[in-house]
């Protein structure tokens, strides 16, 4: 983290991707968690920049924040305009991520990124797109199903995700189906 303001004093760019990954500074600080850098990179960058520079995958910084499941950094990305709903180039958003990935974390680290994307989604004005199906045509509460994710799944399921929807693919199984699964 001593080195950015450096950089960023010499002239370093702080938008600039990496030549072959496309990996901007802020994408890298997300996905490490690092919210002192978050917030430094946020601030250079200004409050007209578009957060959701995707790298080589389509990721963002939100998306690829919803693999460590990090809420912190989410509401921060989220405050700055980072959209809920992007997708990435696999076709899922930060739910999806985060829905599959938080189930790796504590059940109150996953509730608690859950609801901050829940917050950023009404910002968007995007409730009615909590069943939208990912890159597996599942929606986020089926991947959580199957994941065992309880605490995304409560979040999920208190904001009115569907448990009857079923998946556009070969299991064809909602999510309630899948809860029982995984014995939710």
């Amino acid at each position: 983290m001593a080195s950015i303001p450096l950089l960023l004093s010499l002239g370093s760019d702080p938008a600039l991707g990496h030549l072959e990954t496309g990996t901007t500074p802020l994408i890298y600080a997300a996905r490490n968690g690092e919210m002192a850098a978050v917030e430094v990179l946020l601030d250079a960058l200004g409050k007209d920049t578009d957060v959701d520079v995707a790298d080589s995958h389509g990721s963002t910084a939100l998306n690829v924040v919803a693999i460590t499941c990090n809420a912190g950094v989410a509401a921060r990305l989220i405050g700055a305009g980072a959209s809920v709903l992007r997708k990435d180039l696999a076709g899922n958003n930060a739910m999806h991520v985060g829905a599959w990935y938080c189930k790796e974390k504590e059940e109150e680290s996953a509730r608690a990124f859950a609801t901050v994307l829940m917050e950023g989604l009404a910002g968007e004005g995007g409730m009615g797109s909590l069943d939208v199906f990912g890159g597996t045509k599942r929606s986020a509460l089926m991947l959580a199903a199957m994941r065992g994710n309880k605490g995304f799944v409560d979040v999920l399921v208190e904001h009115g995700a569907s448990l009857t929807l079923r998946g556009d693919n070969a299991d064809n199984k909602s999510a309630q189906e899948l809860s029982n699964d995984a014995e939710l």
